[in-house]
């Protein structure tokens, strides 16, 4: 692969996760706006990332752990299939519970306090009983 088409595709892989990463956090939202206006705001928040602003990187082990689930239950391990479901499980709701606390505003240190202090049940709770409730108050 030549250097050029090297540094364009990773130069995508970072724009568009930062976008992605901007959406799951609040701080861009593609809702309601047209293709130029979200297209603008995108331009404004990597101006801003250009210009300092603080970013979290975490590493996502979601995909690498689904992967080993589906590998054990077809070659027929459950029980260690069961364990890489779970694990993966947990990683989404603490990704769903960290973007809930991101977006209303919390620092990335008691983001990180609540998804090691929390139990399962309680991130559950905490991510899917609003949708729940709404769901409900809509009917």
């Amino acid at each position: 692969m030549a250097l050029d088409a090297l540094e364009r595709k990773l130069t995508d892989a970072v724009v568009n996760g930062l976008i992605s990463c901007g959406i799951a956090d609040g701080r861009l939202d593609p809702r309601g706006k047209s293709d130029q206006q979200f297209q603008r705001e995108v331009a404004r928040y990597m101006k801003s990332v250009a210009d300092g602003a603080p970013l979290q990187f975490t590493t996502d082990f979601r995909g690498g752990l689904l992967v080993q689930a589906r590998m054990l239950r077809k070659n027929r391990r459950e029980e260690e299939a069961v364990l890489y479901y779970a694990t993966w499980i947990e990683h989404m709701l603490n990704m769903m519970a960290a973007s809930i606390l991101r977006r209303r505003g919390l620092t990335q240190d008691l983001v990180r306090e609540f998804i090691f202090d929390t139990g399962i049940r309680a991130k559950y709770l905490f991510v899917v009983l609003p949708a729940v409730y709404q769901a409900f108050e809509s009917n």
